[in-house]
Parts: C-alpha cells; structure tokens; sequence
C-alpha cells in the first residue's frame, strides 16, 4: 500500500527503470509503470494473480515480469502491450535481468534471447558474456536442489552440500550471487560457497 499523490491505492512495485524515472509495479487489475517526477502512467491488463521479479529492458522498451509458473514480455508505448508469454517448471527461482545489450533475458536458471518474438531458449553451453561485468551481485545461473548446488550453463551438479547445511526450510532460504551461493548452517550462521573454481571456462 502507498500513497501517492493524495490517492491511497494497493499497489506493488516490483522494478525501477534503467535510468530511475519510472516505477513498474501492479495493482488490482493492470501492470503499470509510473512517471516517479509526474505520476502519470502507462497500464496494461493484468493477467496473473501476484508479480514477483521485474525488469525493464536497457536498450528497447520492454518491460519483463514473472509470476510463480512464468514469464510476461511486455512491449512499452502509449500503453503496455504483451508480446510473449513464457512458461518454465516451478522452484523458487531468483532474480531477474537483462543482459547488458539487451538481447537476452534471465530468470534463475533459464535464459532466453528476446531479441525476436517469440523469445527463444538460449542453448549455449555457457551464459552470454553480456551479463559479464554488471557489478557484484550479478545474475547467477546456479541453484540449490537436493543436496546439490547445480549450474545451469554449463548444465550440471557442481557442488554437494554437507548434510549440517541442509535444514529442511534450505530449499526456499538460499541465494546466489554470480558464481556465489549463500546457505546457512544449523546455527543460523551464513556460510559464502565460491563455484569460480568449479565452473569451467569457455
């Protein structure tokens, strides 16, 4: 809930615009986003029941939501307009981010190319070297499942974790940071796991 401009109104904002001028969020029927300087905004209809990750595009005017089970791609001009929707397997999977040109697209352990309509899935063996160099929490492609640490380019188990660090909430309370994975011991204290040494290199 916030107010704004004298209007109380149930929103949830989920994404600031490369240049910190426009708000993305939700409301109780559309997407949005909001001039944060004029209050003015751009709607479309909302088609899923909650948001959680967004990002807009640094390069063309698209805005990227998920939601629990996938992924909207939405198109930016006198209103929102969808252009693709993507599903994937469920998991709680984290973040989401463009590459630095532009062309692709992340979410968790899935990557597309948005550069055509529809998206592709990116199939390379390694991830895009546009998402090299964006800062310390860059998007990470690995994840925590069963035990395991895995990577999803190049595909595979690469760590496995001590049964002390696999508290039965772990699989919804881990996180990763570029090539880094954050778990927790059973005294509640953060443990960094490093997997630089452990990914090959293209």
């Amino acid at each position: 809930m916030w107010s704004h401009w004298g209007n109380s109104v149930y929103t949830y904002a989920f994404a600031f615009s490369p240049d910190s001028t426009h708000i993305a969020g939700m409301d109780a029927n559309n997407v949005y986003i909001t001039n944060v300087y004029t209050g003015s905004r751009i709607l479309g209809p909302r088609k899923n029941s909650l948001y959680t990750f967004g990002a807009f595009s640094p390069t063309d005017p698209l805005l990227a939501v998920t939601y629990s089970r996938g992924l909207e791609l939405w198109r930016i001009g006198e209103d929102l307009q969808l252009v693709a929707e993507l599903s994937f397997e469920g998991g709680d999977h984290r973040g989401l981010t463009f590459s630095s040109d532009g062309r692709y697209l992340a979410h968790g352990p899935f990557c597309w190319d948005v550069s055509s309509v529809p998206p592709r899935t990116y199939d390379g063996s390694f991830p895009p070297t546009s998402f090299e160099g964006k800062g310390l929490c860059t998007h990470s492609f690995l994840t925590y499942q069963n035990g395991w640490i895995h990577s999803s380019y190049p595909a595979g188990a690469v760590l496995p974790v001590p049964s002390n660090l696999r508290l039965q909430w772990l699989d919804r309370h881990w996180y990763a940071y570029g090539t880094c994975v954050l778990l927790w011991n059973d005294y509640g204290e953060p443990i960094m796991v490093d997997c630089t040494p452990l990914l090959p290199k293209p």
